[in-house]
């Protein structure tokens, strides 16, 4: 490991770019049931009601549940 000495200016513009680039990353601004949601509304138009409903009854149960409740609240 190689250790590098940072004066307290170079320090404190290291945490500050640190913040900012967490801030741009997507899982701070993006809400997760949106996410989830667009993500299945895709699957659901690129594989069309047949394959859909197929792909989704081979989800385990538990799952499938939790998903339902997390989506609809």
């Amino acid at each position: 490991m190689i250790c590098v000495s940072y004066t307290f200016p170079q320090q404190l513009s290291v945490i500050v770019l640190l913040f900012q680039m967490t801030r741009k990353d997507p899982v701070h601004s993006i809400p997760l049931k949106d996410y989830v949601l667009q993500q299945l509304r895709q699957c659901h138009n690129l594989f069309g009601d047949k394959a859909f409903d197929e792909l989704t009854k081979q989800i385990d149960a538990q799952v499938y549940l939790q998903l339902q409740r997390f989506t609809s609240t």
